[in-house]
């Protein structure tokens, strides 16, 4: 008797262990944060799959935010996952882990996507390259106005803007992909930046900002768009690196690097080359000072068959596009 006892009251601790986990994963919001509790506050793995046999591709710390983009997905066990990004990788975690924030609400872009696709499913992703969002005109200047048009008709049509380092690790690491991906950019640091972070914030989108150390975003601004989207390695300077040794390369992009992680409290992973210049001593650069990819200033969408990871293409948008033309250039 006393054996049958024991038994049930394992068979039932058991049973509440396992609801638990199920309910905690039904609390979790797709587009929504996700705060990481473990049993040993050592934080957990990110998987390329959600199960525990599957490769480990990142990791979280404890009591870090992570945002929940897909899930839950179901392993051989019954243990449920989730498909998360922490700004540094993007990965599958365990549900058990991950504790829903307060007020968290799904996100227009997040609802309704599913990220089930690998690279060699896509084929091509556009990365499109904006500089201005203002009425100063020219080339690099896109207007407010245009820029709704064209955000607008990516979120009708079904694109889903992803960040850098899930465009990263879809293409290098094997890491899932939306059906409709695209990467939205904004180089150099101007404050119209922001104006294009509140547009993008209208549809449900996010954004990935290319900024300088010496450029018009203040120290709070950039912490701002680090807390919204993903910030970037531009050089300090805006230099033009082949005219430079390695030496001074490497102090542009890796004192940027230190300005950008101050301010965000975010590892920084990418480089746009500014004016789209380069040379083996700056990729060298580069790759010293901890970046592990590469953004040029054009070349059409990124053909995931045929990519360089540091001469990653991306698609100028033009101040005199209309939303055909838009349409056109990337690809759709």
């Amino acid at each position: 008797m006393a054996f049958r006892s024991l038994l049930i009251i394992v068979v039932f601790i058991g049973t509440v262990i396992a609801g638990a986990s199920a309910a905690q994963a039904a609390q979790l919001t797709i587009g929504g944060t996700a705060r990481v509790v473990t049993d040993d506050g050592t934080g957990l793995n990110l998987r390329g799959e959600p199960s525990r046999e599957a490769d480990i591709i990142g990791s979280a710390n404890e009591g870090d935010r992570v945002t929940v983009i897909d899930g839950p997905y179901t392993d051989e066990a019954g243990e449920p996952w989730y498909l998360v990004d922490t700004g540094n990788a993007t990965g599958y975690a365990i549900a058990e882990f991950l504790v829903a924030r307060d007020g968290d609400a799904p996100s227009q872009q997040s609802s309704g996507s599913s990220y089930q696709f690998r690279a060699d499913d896509i084929g091509r992703i556009p990365v499109l390259m904006y500089h201005h969002i203002d009425y100063s005109g020219g080339t690099y200047a896109v207007t407010p106005e245009q820029l709704s048009e064209q955000m607008n008709w990516l979120a009708t049509n079904g694109y889903t803007s992803i960040t850098l380092a899930e465009f990263y690790h879809g293409a290098f690491a094997g890491g899932f992909l939306p059906a409709k991906p695209v990467v939205l950019t904004v180089d150099d640091g101007w404050t119209s930046a922001l104006t294009f972070a509140d547009i993008l914030s209208w549809y449900g989108l996010t954004g990935n900002y290319f900024v300088t150390t010496e450029g018009a975003l203040t120290w709070d601004e950039i912490a701002y768009l680090g807390q919204i989207g993903e910030v970037e390695n531009h050089t300090t300077s805006h230099a033009v690196l082949s005219s430079r040794g390695y030496e001074d390369q490497y102090a542009e992009i890796a004192n940027n690097t230190a300005y950008l992680e101050g301010a965000t409290g975010q590892t920084v992973q990418f480089i746009a080359w500014p004016y789209g210049d380069w040379n083996w001593s700056a990729v060298q650069a580069a790759a010293d000072s901890g970046l592990i990819a590469g953004f040029d200033a054009w070349g059409g969408p990124a053909d995931f068959t045929a990519l360089d990871p540091w001469h990653i293409p991306r698609v100028l948008i033009a101040g005199d596009y209309d939303l055909e033309t838009f349409t056109a250039v990337i690809g759709a």
